[in-house]
């Protein structure tokens, strides 16, 4: 048995929300690292793949480990500084950051401790190669190509867990080696990271059907914001603003939405036969009216499903925002959308108001059906991006 090395040097340029082996204190791990590079590698291998989830899954399992296939063929270990946990108010002043940070940040506090940014380590994979894992198995160079792929891509448009997919924990790749020849580099300027998003996502057959779970397809679309910034959480805190203000709406720019917050309403207290636009921005999305009654209500609104084993409540956004640093020390804003399957079929939208407390009666609800075409457009999300955002891919 041999080994093929892959030397990952990355730095997180926002701020790291990730828990340990105690959840409430923040820490760079390989565990998160090795999950947050799993989802990369099958976004990639849906489109290489067409789509066959069989084969998906198998060869997920021979690389990452399996019950069946046994210890992953990548053995992962990482060095850092080490780096204490802060509990600096950063986002006070920062609407942005608070919108763009909810969950971590909740009613203008900090829940948690976080590791500040610039977060510099250096990962590295020891793949195991000349392994016998059976008929199907992959050649030693695919195996080292496909990881290589996924590291790329989660350095290009990711991040690490929590708040990754509103830009919290950004992942920059600075240099990969490949036994110690440089196989991918920081992009110099703003065109240069254009040329690398293409390169990893063009050149290759994309599936014509949408994808079943989150990866690249062929309505894949990237873009990147016109503006550069100094800063990383500056231009985390003006995106979050530029978002906020498109579903919520702010002083002297009011929501595009009105119409979801007048049905939310209404909601409360009859029912519903639609539900809001905004929901393709992830789910659940709630509706807080601190002004009626003497406690306030909220409306809930989450997927509800009775077709399969087990349910489910949440449905991520399919919108991820990466900010990404240039060796020019400029920060760029990249945007990927990657439509899938919005939710599986039969499952409908429940409107609900929560209930406050544990007596009363039960609360007025709605099933609505889903809107599977809006699902697959997701025009709601494409009409905020192509406002000021450069169009990458398609080209």
């Amino acid at each position: 048995m041999g080994m093929t090395k892959l030397e990952a040097k990355f730095r997180i340029v926002t701020p790291l929300f990730m828990g340990g082996a105690k959840p409430e204190i923040p820490e760079l791990r390989v565990p998160g690292i090795k999950g947050a590079l799993r989802f990369w590698w099958r976004a990639m291998a849906y489109r290489g793949l067409s789509g066959d989830l069989k084969t998906i899954r198998e060869l997920e399992g021979q690389i990452f480990g399996s019950t069946k296939h046994g210890q992953s063929r990548a053995i992962m270990e990482i060095s850092q500084e080490k780096l204490e946990p802060n509990g600096d108010q950063f986002f006070r002043g920062r609407p942005g950051l608070m919108y763009l940070g909810y969950g971590p940040i909740e009613k203008g506090e900090l829940g948690r401790e976080y590791l500040k940014p610039p977060i510099d380590a250096t990962l590295r994979i020891y793949i195991r190669t000349n392994c016998n894992n059976g008929n199907n198995a992959l050649g030693d160079s695919e195996v080292v190509n496909q990881i290589s792929s996924a590291l790329k891509a989660m350095g290009l448009f990711g991040g690490l867990g929590s708040r990754s997919r509103r830009g919290f924990r950004s992942f920059n790749l600075s240099d990969l080696k490949r036994d110690g020849n440089s196989i991918f580099e920081q992009p110099s300027s703003v065109e240069d990271l254009k040329k690398r998003v293409r390169e990893i996502l063009e050149g290759s057959d994309r599936h014509k059907e949408l994808p079943e779970y989150t990866a690249f397809g062929s309505e894949t679309a990237v873009y990147i914001y016109h503006i550069e910034y100094a800063d990383p959480i500056e231009s985390l805190n003006e995106i979050g603003k530029m978002m906020l203000q498109y579903r919520v709406g702010t002083g002297g720019h009011p929501s595009k939405f009105n119409s979801d917050t007048d049905l939310a309403k209404k909601a409360l207290t009859m029912q519903v036969d639609r539900h809001p636009q905004r929901i393709f921005f992830g789910l659940p999305h709630n509706y807080h009216f601190p002004k009626r009654g003497q406690t306030g209500q909220t409306l809930e609104v989450r997927p509800i499903s009775y077709n399969r084993n087990v349910s489910h409540d949440r449905r991520a956004s399919p919108l991820f925002i990466h900010i990404h640093e240039l060796k020019n020390r400029k920060y760029a804003v990249v945007a990927t959308l990657m439509p899938a399957i919005f939710l599986p079929e039969g499952d409908k939208i429940l409107m609900k108001r929560q209930k406050k407390g544990k007596s009363g009666p039960e609360s007025l609800g709605s099933e609505v059906q889903f809107d599977v075409e809006e699902g697959k457009s997701l025009k709601v999300i494409r009409d905020f991006l192509d406002s000021k955002w450069e169009t990458v891919i398609p080209a």
